[in-house]
Order: structure tokens, then sequence, then C-alpha cells
């Protein structure tokens, strides 16, 4: 297309550009838009007159020369053409107006903080509502319904054994083995003082500490009685300096384990709830000689050496100063009249010391290893707490197990027949809730990237002018989208993936769950977003012409 091509040039120098523009025509088609008719007329094979914008004359002078080419059909590899187009201007766009692409940027990235917040506390409300139906499904076994926990067993019936907990260690998602399983359904209270008038009693289960728990403060044991709690047990004592020291509020165990110090505070992630963390050794000390419980039905104190009048024991008491089979009666006045029985095995019972035993209540028996070990107290275990790390792969780690040949138990789940109906009409009001708080997100977003896009209208019609087709521009302008929500979204992937690192503690129910499934769930929900706006703003453009906002108006 040639407009006014001899214009500004002399007759000669005209001529010769209308022979030039006569031989490219040989083959290809040349329109010549000219005041200077005669000039071009050896030349031309079709005359169109044009006055006041209307044609006047169309007509044909000559046959025109045919030339037959080989057009190639549209096929894939010109599609791909297009995709690799449209990414190239929209890369080349965002630098090309930098304060437009930081603003759609800043928009992006607020869309993507508010999807990652509400996705967060839609996962807290699904726990919490879990968690009060729990409540309602507990049974006397399994009081800790604890939803990482899965409870084992072996089919055959044989004893519990080493091998058995290093096979299943190995197991994927399993973040390790607690062999004491009876201490696990048992809750201990914690006494907390930061002076003798000052203490904080909470009830925890307790567990083996293990590597990949989340810290939110402190390290993990080091000496053998230190331990880690998560934070619904520390309370308002978090805000003090590690290490804190604290005792069992149980007499019998304060005086098994006298020294208990807190190393460290685990993060709220909604699975470590009421729980403190021992090294594997100090539990299984706790958990050996807290089997002492078991002999309290087997033990009679007499008056007499014959055995025919005497009393049982409520409570004994254990101190691992004592030695040799002596036993001290706490607050009573007694002298070797005074015999004790178990197993039709005599021992001698003394007088305790008031101030030794201040913790123990009255009648308490106290007891030495010397003495317990005469007496098999120890009872095989037959099943075992496996905790998972991610609750998401429960199903999957629980029929491992079965294959493995384990009957397998997960304490959340048992209960009344109904709960699972009740768990799934809670979780559809939680979706609901929060689906409609991502709508609000949605159309907040869609508002200020629809100003923004329209304020683009006119870049895209210079790029029209230049040769992109309308499917061009439309690919154009989602990919420019999907560039700015991508990058928002790896902005704040790194972000949370940093405050996990730093144990900050923020977004904890978020970054706890912050597995394949949600991240997936998160940038699908960003994706079909960029898709609606971007399918709304095409709509739009159908209505506008591009060539209109290059001269400055929206007008057909």
């Amino acid at each position: 297309m040639a407009d006014e091509p001899t214009g500004n040039l002399d007759a000669e120098s005209g001529k010769q550009i209308s022979a030039l523009l006569g031989e490219i025509a040989k083959n290809k088609l040349v329109i010549v838009v000219s005041h200077n008719y005669p000039q071009i007329e050896p030349y031309a094979t079709r005359k169109i007159k044009m006055v006041d914008g209307e044609v006047i004359e169309d007509r044909e002078l000559k046959t025109k020369n045919l030339v037959e080419k080989d057009i190639a059909p549209l096929s894939e590899p010109v599609k791909k053409k297009r995709w690799h187009h449209a990414l190239y201007f929209a890369w080349r766009n965002l630098f090309r107006q930098p304060k437009r692409s930081i603003f759609i940027f800043i928009v992006s990235l607020l869309a993507t903080v508010l999807v990652a917040i509400n996705t967060g506390n839609a996962l807290a409300d699904a726990y919490q509502l879990s968690s009060v139906l729990d409540l309602f499904s507990m049974q006397q076994n399994y009081s800790n319904t604890d939803p990482s926990r899965i409870v084992v067993t072996p089919v055959d019936g044989d004893d519990w054994t080493e091998e058995d907990s290093n096979r299943i260690s190995r197991i994927i998602n399993v973040s390790n083995v607690t062999e004491n399983d009876k201490m696990v359904d048992t809750k201990f209270p914690l006494n907390f003082g930061t002076t003798t008038s000052s203490y904080y009693f909470s009830d925890t289960y307790m567990r083996e500490y293990y590597s990949q728990l989340p810290l939110l403060k402190g390290t993990a044991p080091q000496a053998k009685f230190d331990a880690v709690v998560s934070y619904d047990v520390i309370g308002y004592y978090g805000s003090l300096s590690l290490p804190i020291d604290v005792a069992f509020g149980n007499s019998q165990l304060a005086s098994i384990v006298p020294d208990i110090r807190i190393v460290g505070i685990a993060k709220d992630d909604g699975r470590t709830k009421e729980t403190i963390f021992f090294s594997e050794e100090a539990l299984s000390s706790i958990a050996s000689t807290f089997k002492i419980n078991d002999l309290e039905d087997r033990i009679t104190v007499f008056y007499d050496q014959a055995h025919t009048s005497g009393f049982r024991i409520d409570q004994i008491g254990y101190d691992s100063d004592i030695t040799g089979t002596d036993a001290y009666l706490i607050d009573y006045e007694v002298d070797n009249d005074y015999y004790g029985v178990i197993d039709n095995v005599p021992f001698n019972v003394k007088s305790g010391n008031s101030s030794r035993y201040a913790n123990y209540g009255f009648g308490t028996l106290i007891i030495g290893p010397d003495f317990l070990s005469q007496f098999s107290i120890e009872t095989p275990l037959k099943q075992a707490s496996v905790f998972v790390s991610d609750i998401m792969f429960r199903s999957t780690v629980a029929s491992r197990l079965r294959s493995l040949g384990y009957r397998v138990v997960i304490p959340s789940e048992v209960g009344m027949d109904n709960i699972a109906v009740l768990k799934i009409l809670a979780y559809l009001l939680v979706f609901l809730r929060n689906g409609l708080l991502m709508l609000f997100i949605g159309l907040g977003t869609y508002l200020v990237m629809r100003s923004m896009l329209r304020a683009k209208l006119k870049d895209y019609a210079i790029l029209s002018t230049i040769g992109l087709d309308k499917k061009e521009i439309d690919i154009l302008s989602l990919l420019e989208l999907w560039l700015s929500f991508t990058l928002s979204f790896v902005v704040t992937l790194i972000a949370l993936t940093a405050v996990r690192l730093s144990h900050l503690g923020l977004f904890s129910v978020l970054i706890s769950n912050l597995n394949f499934f949600v991240i997936v769930a998160i940038y699908g929900f960003l994706l079909i977003l960029s898709l609606y706006i971007i399918k709304k703003f095409t709509k739009y453009m159908k209505k506008k012409s591009l060539l209109s906002e290059v001269r400055g108006t929206s007008e057909l």
C-alpha cells in the first residue's frame, strides 16, 4: 500500500517510483492512493475514484495478472506461534509502562494474600468444627482424639516389638511412633510456678518428641527431662524466658520426675494440642515407673503379723532414695507391728517423714526401686500410637498399615454413626461462608482490574495496527494478567516459607497445612479469577473500536 508515493517528487523521480510499483504489481497486489492519476495510469489495472468519502467511480482498466501461490493451511504450529507472539508482547508490555504494571501487581499481590489468609481461616474453622464434633465421639478407650493419631495393633495378637516400631517409622508421612500408648490417652497435671505462690495447672498428654515438630521458640530437648510443650499448654507463661521449670501436679509423678525444664514451645498448628513432648529416654522412664499404679489393688497393710486385720492402700508413691524392701506409710505412727503384703510376700512398714513427703496425701505408701524390682508389674505392649505428619495423608498411611498386617483405629473417627454426616454439614457451612468471602475478594479484584485494563485499550489498539489479530490481543491480555498473578503467587509462597523457617508463628494454621493440594487450590482460584476478568474484558472490547481508541475516542 502506497499513500501519495510521488506527492513530493519531481516528475522524473515520480515516473521511476511508478515504474517500480508497476514491477512489484506483477506478482503482488499494490494499492496506490494518489491525486496524480496520469502518473500511475500506465500501470493501473483498476481505478476507484472517491469524492467526499463516497465512491463515484470503480472500473477495471485491464486484465489482472493472477499469480497462484501455495498457501499453507492453518495448523497447530500457527497456534503455537500465536501464543508465542502474545507471550512476547505481554512480557514487553509489563516493562513498557512500569507504573501501571506495578499497580496491577500490587492489586494481584493483595488478592493473593487475601485468598491465602481466607484459605487458612477456612482450614482453622474446619479443624475447630471437627474438634468440637470429636468431643461427642470420644470413647473411654480413646480420650485423645488427635486427628494425626492412628492406634495400631498386630493382627495376629502378638506383643508389640521394636521391629514393629522401626518398620512403621519408615513409612512416608509418619512423624513418630509412641509405644507407651496408655500415656497418650492419660492426662497429667503440670504445675507451673514462678514464685511459691504463683501456679498454673494444666492437664497434658505425653508424647515422644520428634524432629519434625515445628517450634515457635526454644530448642529440642537436650537433657533427659527437658521437654517441649504445645502453645496452648504454656498459656501466659509463654512470654517468660526459656527454660521454665515445672513439675507434675500429680504427687506420685512429681516424686518420679522432680524437675522438668520446658526448653521449647511448639507452634499452634491445630494438631499438637494439650501435649508435653519428652525425649524417648525420659518417656520410657516415666512410663515404666508409672506402672506402680498397677500395684495398688495388690497391696494390703495389716496391723498384726497374722494378717487378720488390715486395710487397702489408696495410693502408692515412689522415692528412688529408698533402699531394700522397706516402705513408708505417710501420716501414720507405725512400728514394725505393721506389715505389708503383696502377692503373699511380706515387707516392713515404717512411719513416713511428713516433711519429705509433704506432697503426698494421708495413707500413701512410699516404696523404692529395690522393692519395686521384686514384683512383676511389666505388662506386654499390645498396641502403639502412630502419628502422621500431615493429616491429608492419614488414610494413605492407614491403608499402608493394614497392608503390613496391623489392625488400625483412628480415634478421631470413632464415635456416633452420624458423626460423618454432621462433619459434612459443618464443612459445607465452612465452605459456604468462606466461599462468600472468596466471592467478595474476586469481585473487588475484578472491579479494580477492569479499570486498569480499560486504560490499556489504546495499547492494544496500537498492537492491532501493527498486525496482531483479535485472538492474539485476547491472549495477550490474558497472559499479562496471568504473569502478574503468577508473580504475586510466587512472592506470597516465598514469604510464607520464610515465615515458616523463621518460626514467627504467623499464619500458623495455613503454614502447617501448606501442602501440595492447598498450594494448587490457591493458585487454581487465582487462575480462574484471571480467566473470568479477561473473559469479561474481551466481551467489553468487542463493543469498542480499537482503531477509534488510537484516534482518542471509543465510539464505533
